[in-house]
Order: C-alpha cells, then sequence, then structure tokens
C-alpha cells in the first residue's frame, strides 16, 4: 500500500536495520549535543565545561537507544537530564535536541495520557532547570517552553496518528488481497465442478449408447451363442459405470441445482459455427477461420474447446464494446489451437492490473485439465486476445 502523504511521515525502518538505526541516533545525537557544548564553551570564552555537563548530555543523548524498548525510562532520562541542567553552572540547553527527540518518539507510541503527561513532565522539567540556573522567569520565557513540549508532543501524536492509520490500510490491503484471492479458489473450484459435471454428462451419454448397442447385439445373436453371455457382461458393466458415475454426480451437485443427470450429448467443436453466428445476432461481427485439416477430438477436449471460445466470444460482447472478433482454429499434428481475438476497447470483467478474472481462471482451469496452456490479455495491437493450446495425441 502505497501512499504518497503517509510514507513520508510514517517512515518504517527495515527490520534488519532497526538495532542499527537505534544505536546510531542516539549516537549522532551525542556528538552534535557535544560538540555543541564544546563550541559554545570556545564561543563564550569558557576554558572548560565541567565534566557534569558531558556527563548530562551524554546520559540524555544515549537514553534515547531505549525509545522503543523502555519509552518511559526513556522519556524519564531525558526529562531528568533537562532539569539536571539547571543546576550545572553556565551550562547551555544542550539537553533541547534529546528532549525534543524523546517527545516526539515517545508520544508517537504511546496512548494520548502518556504523551500529556510527558508533555507536562517536559514544561516542568524546563521551568525547574530556569529556576535552579537563576534564569528570571518572564511570560515569554514560560511560554516558548509551554510551546516547545505541547508542539513536538503534538506532533508526535499526529506520526503516531499517521503511523497506525498506515498500518490499517496495510492490513486493509492484505485482507482484501486474501479476500480477492479466496474467491479466486472458489471460482477454480466451482469451474472443476462444472467441468466434471459436463464430462459426467458426454461420458454418461456415450455409455448409456454402448449399453443399447450390447442388447441390440445380444437380441441379434442366437439363443445358444457364447457370445450373448459377453453382450450381458458388457451391459452390465455399462449399468454399473452409470450408477457409479451417477453417485460421484450426487456429490458434485451443489444444493440448489437439479438432481436429474443429463443424457444431453454435449457441445463440442461441430457447435463452434453456431457460437460464432449467435455473437453476430449481439451485433458484434465475427468470423470463423478453421485452419488444418478437421480431426476427430475426444470428446473432453472439444467440449473445453467449446467453452473457451464461448467464454471469450462472451467477454468480446460484454465488454469490448463495438468490435470484430475472428476465432481461429488451427489444427496442428499434435494439438489443437484456439485464438480470439478482437479490436474493442475492453477487457474481461475482473481483469485489473493484470490480475484475472474469474473467467479467464475457468478457461485456464479447462485447458490445464488436458495439459494446455492459455493466454489472455492484449491483443498485439489493440483489444483482446485469448490463445489456447490443447495438446493431442500426435497424428501417425
Amino acid at each position: 500500500m502505497n501512499n504518497p502523504f503517509i510514507e513520508p511521515v510514517a517512515l518504517r525502518v527495515p527490520e534488519r536495520w532497526r538495532p542499527l538505526f537505534d544505536v546510531g541516533l542516539p549516537f549522532v545525537v551525542w556528538i552534535v549535543t557535544t560538540v555543541g557544548l564544546f563550541a559554545w564553551g570556545r564561543h563564550h570564552r569558557l576554558h572548560a565545561q565541567p565534566w557534569t555537563a558531558y556527563l548530562i548530555v551524554a546520559a540524555s543523548s544515549w537514553s534515547l537507544a531505549m525509545r522503543h524498548s523502555h519509552p518511559r525510562t526513556m522519556m524519564a532520562c531525558v526529562a531528568t537530564a533537562a532539569l539536571l541542567r539547571g543546576a550545572v553552572p553556565g551550562m547551555p540547553q544542550a539537553t533541547s535536541l534529546p528532549l525534543a527527540i524523546g517527545l516526539i518518539s515517545f508520544a508517537a507510541r504511546r496512548p494520548f495520557r502518556e504523551a500529556l503527561a510527558a508533555a507536562l513532565a517536559a514544561f516542568g522539567a524546563l521551568v525547574l532547570a530556569d529556576v535552579l540556573a537563576g534564569t528570571n522567569l518572564v511570560v515569554t520565557g514560560v511560554a516558548s517552553r509551554l510551546l516547545f513540549s505541547v508542539g513536538l508532543t503534538a506532533l508526535g501524536l499526529f506520526i503516531g496518528a499517521r503511523r497506525a492509520y498506515g498500518h490499517q490500510l496495510r492490513e486493509r490491503a492484505r485482507d482484501l488481497e486474501r479476500e480477492r484471492e479466496l474467491l479466486a479458489e472458489r471460482a477454480v473450484d466451482e469451474e472443476r465442478v462444472r467441468i466434471a459435471r459436463e464430462l459426467h454428462d458426454a461420458i454418461a451419454h456415450h455409455v448409456s449408447l454402448l449399453v443399447v448397442q450390447a442388447g441390440a447385439i445380444r437380441e441379434s445373436l442366437p439363443p445358444d451363442s457364447s457370445t450373448r453371455k459377453l453382450a450381458d457382461s458388457m451391459a452390465a458393466t455399462g449399468r454399473q459405470a452409470l450408477d457409479e458415475m451417477r453417485s460421484m454426480l450426487g456429490v458434485l451437485r451443489t444444493s440448489g441445482q437439479g438432481a436429474v443427470v443429463e443424457r444431453a450429448p454435449q457441445p463440442g467443436m461441430a457447435d463452434i459455427q453456431a457460437l460464432v453466428e449467435q455473437t453476430r445476432m449481439a451485433q458484434v461481427h465475427a468470423d470463423l477461420v478453421v485452419e488444418g485439416a478437421e480431426r476427430r477430438l475426444p470428446v473432453g477436449i472439444g467440449l473445453s474447446a467449446y467453452r473457451i471460445v464461448q467464454e471469450s466470444l462472451t467477454n468480446v460482447v460484454k465488454h469490448a464494446g463495438p468490435a470484430t472478433a475472428r476465432v481461429i482454429v488451427r489444427y496442428l499434428p499434435d494439438a489443437l489451437e484456439l485464438e480470439i481475438t478482437d479490436d474493442g476497447h475492453g477487457s474481461p470483467a475482473g481483469s485489473v492490473n493484470g490480475q484475472p478474472g474469474h473467467g479467464i481462471l475457468g478457461m485456464r482451469e479447462r485447458a490445464g485439465l488436458y495439459g494446455g496452456e492459455l493466454y489472455a490479455g492484449p491483443g498485439l495491437d489493440h483489444g483482446w486476445r485469448v490463445r489456447a493450446v490443447l495438446p493431442l495425441e500426435p497424428i501417425r
């Protein structure tokens, strides 16, 4: 989740760099404050600052290393250092930088009440430090200390709020991605069930014909023919296969679907021309081109090819707008190739940012069922293109 407003405010340090950053920030602050303290003394012609001043600066700076692990302890240390600064004669406000970073970090990670208490503690430490240093308290001085404490705390609260908001957005994006994956998995499962039902109906149709033919053969044989027993066995085996397939179909059918097993033959390659004509009736100019020598295909492959062309043409009608579609069927020596293209301006529903829609997932599932492959995406020039390759037994 990339948000140009969140990222600069709620900067997230990679976990592998977190220990180095936790130590590096206090080190930099310590160097800056120590050099500033030394330069301040040279500027005011002081021979040397008291060693306690450098000790307070070091304690205040290095306490920032605890801002993640022990934020309350860190806040207590930087506030105490700001207070003790007033007890060292001639010491400048060298603890202001660690105190500012501590306030922002504490407020960004703690609840509002604790952040407010930290702001009041910092304000009190700054005012008491002025009292210990003998500074005359004026309204502007007190107001500046108050603005310093409250302003930095407010900044920390804002950063914490933006960080929490960014975290929520990332969590929501992960949930939406997971939901999309679950919907895609469900669509694939439903398509597999549909394929299994269609294959059942197609196979049941052919097995029923075999049973009828076996019965016809039996009746055409003499009563004493030994082949009658073989025909009876063939018919019984066919009926048993039909019963087992009906039981399997009962498991595959979901609630709300009819329990009647259809025995009508499923569509195949011969019905693709009818699909193209139906597409023309939907005000989309469509052509069918057949290349290569046509040959008889297995029922399952013919059914899958029909469904791929059907889904592709349906997408053209729904999403391509005014367009011209072309269906090319190529009979290769060892494969059946389907190519459906259009010159429209749309893409299948759900196909956004390269993510396939449920219809495309279904086509891909049908192609993969027979070891084939399917491409669905923008065409070479414009429009949409679907290409499927279904392996076949090589011609001998």
